[in-house]
C-alpha cells in the first residue's frame, strides 16, 4: 500500500508540474533567452557590386551564433528553419577588405517582439574585387583511335573562343581553354557538347561549367599505288633500270565513285635514253577531281638507274651528209668524245660519227 501511494503522489507531482508550466508559459509567459549556433549567412546586394563592375570573392565565414530574447511562448516557435542571419553588401564601392554588420532574420509573425544579443558575433569580413570580362581561345585534342580505313580530321570547335568572368588577378592568368574529345574505333563524324578547362600561364588546370560543340570529321582513306612507265632508249630497257619513288602510294579521300576501277596514278614516262647513270626528278602528283590528297606533299620525287656499263671512246672519222652547194665546210672539231652503253663486243675498235 506503501509503494501505491508513492506512485501515486509522483503522478500528482509531475501533473501539478505540467499544470504549472502550461500556467507559467501560456499566462505569466515571462522573458526568456533561446541561444542559437551554426546559424548560416545568406549574402544579398551581389547585383549592385555587378553593376559597380565588382564582385564578391570571400567571406570570412558562412555562420555565427544568436541568443533571441522574448516571451517564452514565443521562443517555442523558433527553429533552424525561421532564424537566419543576412549579410548585406550593397552599400561596398570599392575593391578591398571589408567588415560588415549581419542582419538577424526571425519570424515576423510572433506577437511578442523578439530582439536579439551578443550581437558581437555578427561582424563578418569580406573581400571585394574587380570584375573583369575577356575573350580566350579554346584548343581541341583528341584521344581515341579511328577505324582502319578511316581518318580524322582536326577538331571543328564552335565557337572557338569564349568569355570568362571573375576577379581581375585571376582572369588575368588564364592562358587559355581546352577541350578534348575522346572516343575509340570512330568511323563517322561526331558531335559532341564537352565542358572546357581552363588553363593558366603556368600549365595549372581548373574546370569550367562552360560546354563548346566539338565535331570530329571523319574521312574514309583509300591507299592508291602510284607508278612510272620506264621508255626503252639509248640501249636500255625497263629490265635494266631499277626506279624509287617517294611516296610510293598516295592517300586519297572523298566521294568512294569517284575512284571508280582506279588501281593506280600514274606519274608519266621516263625516257630512259636520256638517263646517263641515274636521274632524279620531282613531279606533281596527278589527283583526280574531287579528291583530296591527304599526304604532306602533293610531290613524287622519282630516282632512276641504269644499271649497264658504259665505254668511252674518241671518234676521230667524222663524215659529213648532205653539204650544201652554195656554201665551204670547215670542220673546226676533228675528233669527239663518244660514250657508248651496252655490252661492247671485244672486237669493237673505232666509232664513226656522221654529221
Amino acid at each position: 500500500m506503501k509503494k501505491r501511494g508513492k506512485l501515486l503522489n509522483v503522478i500528482l507531482a509531475i501533473f501539478l508540474a505540467v499544470i504549472l508550466w502550461l500556467y507559467v508559459v501560456n499566462v505569466e509567459n515571462p522573458i526568456g533567452d533561446a541561444p542559437f549556433h551554426h546559424v548560416s549567412i545568406s549574402v544579398q546586394g551581389e547585383e549592385a557590386l555587378e553593376e559597380r563592375g565588382l564582385m564578391l570573392t570571400d567571406v570570412s565565414r558562412d555562420t555565427l551564433q544568436m541568443t533571441v530574447t522574448g516571451k517564452r511562448k514565443s521562443l517555442m516557435k523558433l527553429s533552424r528553419e525561421n532564424v537566419g542571419a543576412v549579410l548585406d553588401v550593397s552599400d561596398v564601392e570599392a575593391s578591398g577588405e571589408w567588415t560588415l554588420t549581419c542582419k538577424a532574420i526571425l519570424p515576423t509573425n510572433s506577437p511578442e517582439t523578439l530582439s536579439v544579443s551578443e550581437k558581437k558575433h555578427f561582424a563578418v569580413t569580406v573581400t571585394v574585387e574587380k570584375r573583369v570580362t575577356r575573350k580566350i581561345d579554346v584548343v581541341g585534342s583528341f584521344v581515341g583511335t579511328v577505324a582502319n580505313g578511316y581518318q580524322a580530321d582536326p577538331l571543328q570547335i564552335n565557337p572557338k573562343q569564349i568569355e570568362i568572368t571573375g576577379p581581375e588577378h585571376y582572369i588575368g592568368t588564364i592562358s587559355h581553354a581546352e577541350v578534348t574529345f575522346a572516343q575509340e574505333q570512330v568511323s563517322n563524324t561526331t558531335t559532341k557538347e564537352l565542358p572546357v578547362v581552363l588553363v593558366d600561364v603556368n600549365g595549372q588546370e581548373e574546370k569550367s561549367s562552360q560546354l563548346v560543340s566539338v565535331t570530329l570529321p571523319i574521312v574514309q582513306v583509300f591507299h592508291v599505288p602510284l607508278t612510272v612507265r620506264l621508255q626503252s632508249g639509248g640501249g636500255a630497257t625497263a629490265e635494266n633500270a631499277s626506279c624509287t619513288i617517294r611516296p610510293d602510294v598516295v592517300y586519297l579521300t572523298g566521294d568512294p565513285s569517284l575512284l571508280g576501277d582506279m588501281t593506280e596514278i600514274s606519274l608519266g614516262e621516263i625516257d630512259l635514253s636520256e638517263v646517263f647513270y641515274h636521274k632524279k626528278v620531282s613531279v606533281p602528283i596527278p589527283i583526280p577531281e574531287g579528291l583530296v590528297c591527304r599526304n604532306k606533299t602533293n610531290m613524287a620525287d622519282i630516282d632512276v638507274s641504269v644499271d649497264l656499263p658504259i665505254t668511252a671512246y674518241v671518234a676521230d672519222q667524222i663524215a659529213y651528209l648532205n653539204l650544201p652547194t652554195k656554201y665551204t665546210v670547215t670542220p673546226v672539231t676533228n675528233s669527239l668524245q663518244v660514250y657508248l652503253r651496252g655490252n661492247i663486243p671485244d672486237d669493237f675498235k673505232s666509232v664513226r660519227v656522221i654529221v
